[in-house]
């Protein structure tokens, strides 16, 4: 029987998204983290996961939001992805995006500009998403110029973000109800590619 799911995000990924941040911010107190994060984790299905080890993320990074992102960045440049065989590995850095979701909502430009660059990691397409509900005309500006990003990852970012309806993903009412922002964001792909 394969492995559910959740189990990637599991004590292994904690501690190493923990050693992550470290790296780059020394005075994060990994071992607290990951005591606190594995506290309860038996219990929890696989988004409750994800949002319990952001909410201990927004306890142990710097309280000043920005310091915050700009470890997360940071962090990402120089990520130990784990084991390749472990096909859960990007789990571990999940709950990155998570914290920016709803801890970065007032500051939705340095919020974009993190998921853009963290993108490579797992994918931000769940993150970006009450962004869009939030802001829509900033946030498909700024969509529209990631459709031609050198990197695939922020690509895809874009073509799965504006999805209406993504599985494990907040709907999109606003998009529903009016998909032409979308098409005109796919169409793009299409002249450059």
């Amino acid at each position: 029987m394969p492995e559910a799911l959740k189990n990637g995000l599991n004590k292994a990924a904690i501690t190493r998204l923990a050693a992550n941040l470290k790296r780059v911010f020394p005075a994060f107190d990994s071992t607290s983290f990951v005591t606190a994060s594995c506290k309860g984790l038996g219990k929890l299905e696989l988004k409750e996961r994800v949002a319990h080890i952001a909410c201990q993320l927004a306890t142990y990074l710097p309280a000043n939001y920005n310091k915050a992102l700009s470890i997360i960045v940071q962090s990402a440049s120089q990520w130990d992805r784990g084991h390749e065989d472990d096909p859960f590995r990007g789990f571990a850095a999940w709950p990155l995006f998570h914290y920016i979701e709803v801890e970065g909502l007032h500051e939705p430009k340095a919020s974009l500009a993190a998921l853009r660059d963290i993108t490579h990691l797992f994918s931000a397409e769940f993150a970006v998403r009450p962004f869009i509900a939030g802001n829509p005309k900033q946030v498909f500006a700024e969509l529209k110029t990631w459709t031609t990003h050198e990197s695939e990852h922020v690509r895809r970012l874009v073509s799965e973000g504006i999805r209406p309806r993504l599985p494990w993903a907040t709907k999109v009412d606003l998009l529903i109800e009016n998909p032409a922002p979308i098409i005109k964001l796919l169409e793009l792909f299409w002249v450059h590619y």
